[in-house]
């Protein structure tokens, strides 16, 4: 390996695509164990690596010199094998400073809530602190180790402007736990997650659905990736450059869900988008019905609309994972808000608007099996279409437009996350 990245289970790492796209050059991911590290890092049988969790602390004892940044962070995520010494640097700095520039938001004189106390945590501080915040509290769920504990975070209500998470709390394949209630900050301006998978977490669509500037990890994860570049290879790249190429790495591993009301057109757009992207397709009702072994309408007739969303809630949560589909969703996923939570970590979503006199009742849908009944769930479900959705798609026209301008927005549109 000349270039690359080690740390533990860092299969879903987006560094790849990252290097390989803007910097032009090999770059190969190790999930490195813990019982070989040491002949790794002794071997020294790379030019330069980026170094990730649970390494960055470990890799300083093998290391000839340390920038002063990397030292007073106690941790190091670029290794620069010169003439056999290997150089320790810290380009979490810059991906954090890059971040709070590119959306335009100024720590000076804030006073900041930082979630966790690792390693990550430390790089936070250190970067807040650089940039002249008036006060960070640090929180541990051991007490003694931080500022605070979870359980005083309330004393803060009345205090905190940023919250940043530095926990892997909400990252993939990880299951999340609530740790604070963001709608008992009164002054609460920013919320900012270090994590870049999934694109959304938990804790950002809490924030965006409080009106919060909620700001993930995958601009930070490009610019460290991007300042690496210059240690490696001394690539210089224009912010034109990096931006576009945010919105073409965001664009590729959201997936495009379609919601609305039954007999709307979701299954039919949803196939055609599918052979256009050249992108898998699934229908979570299909999903329902094939895992559980059921058929809906029979389900739903012998068990009740409630027993059902269950099954369909947890099908949402077993795609929510999903990355680069285009999903079609049963007509009434928009009734229960955890479904559309899990939805929009990985998603963007679209509202199929076709107006209720165009719908049509059908005899093997239950829940709309007449006009009443329709009309009586258009009217329940018309808001939550439309608080959901991203973008609105009216569909009272050729199919093949609604497809189009489905489209149209997707590839056109800024999407950065």
């Amino acid at each position: 390996m000349e270039y690359g990245l080690i740390g533990e289970r860092i299969s879903h790492s987006y560094s790849k695509d990252i290097h390989e796209t803007l910097g032009g050059y090999t770059y190969d991911i190790c999930d490195l164990s813990q019982d070989i590290f040491d002949a790794f890092m002794k071997e020294k049988s790379f030019k330069a690596i980026n170094v990730t969790i649970p390494y960055k602390e470990k890799v300083i004892p093998y290391l000839d010199h340390i920038s002063s940044d990397a030292k007073a962070m106690h941790s190091v995520n670029i290794v620069i094998n010169k003439d056999n010494k290997l150089y320790g640097y810290n380009s979490d700095i810059t991906g954090i400073i890059e971040t709070f520039s590119h959306y335009n938001v100024d720590v000076k004189g804030k006073t900041v809530l930082v979630l966790g106390s690792g390693g990550a945590s430390k790089t936070i501080v250190y970067t807040l602190n650089k940039l002249e915040a008036k006060k960070v509290l640090v929180v541990s769920r051991e007490k003694g180790k931080a500022d605070i504990t979870y359980d005083q975070i309330s004393n803060y209500y009345s205090d905190i402007d940023m919250v940043i998470n530095a926990t892997p709390n909400g990252m993939y394949h990880r299951d999340y736990k609530r740790l604070i209630e963001l709608d008992k900050f009164t002054k609460l301006i920013v919320v900012f997650d270090l994590i870049y998978n999934p694109l959304k977490t938990p804790l950002l669509i809490e924030a965006e659905s409080l009106g919060i500037k909620a700001i993930g990890g995958i601009y930070m994860l490009i610019a460290q990736a991007v300042d690496a570049m210059r240690y490696f290879k001394e690539i210089e790249l224009k912010k034109e450059e990096v931006d576009k190429y945010l919105s073409k790495l965001v664009k590729e591993k959201l997936n495009i869900v379609l919601i609305g009301m039954p007999t709307c057109g979701k299954s039919t757009i949803a196939k055609k988008i599918s052979k256009v992207l050249n992108r898998p397709y699934i229908d979570i009702d299909s999903y329902v019905e094939e895992k559980n072994n059921i058929n809906i309408p029979e389900y739903i007739k012998e068990f009740g609309e409630d027993k059902f969303r269950d099954l369909e809630t947890l099908a949402v949560k077993d795609l929510k994972d999903l990355r680069s589909y285009i999903i079609s969703t049963g007509g009434g996923v928009i009734t229960r808000d955890i479904n559309m939570r899990y939805l929009k970590e990985n998603s963007i979503i679209f509202f199929i608007d076709r107006p209720l006199k165009l719908l049509y009742p059908s005899s093997d849908r239950p829940l709309s099996s007449d006009t009443e009944a329709l009309k009586k769930k258009y009217t329940e479900r018309i808001d939550l279409y439309k608080k959901y959705s991203d973008y609105i798609i009216k569909n009272d026209r050729d199919i093949n437009d609604v497809v189009n301008d489905t489209l149209r927005i997707f590839i056109n549109e800024s999407i950065s996350y």
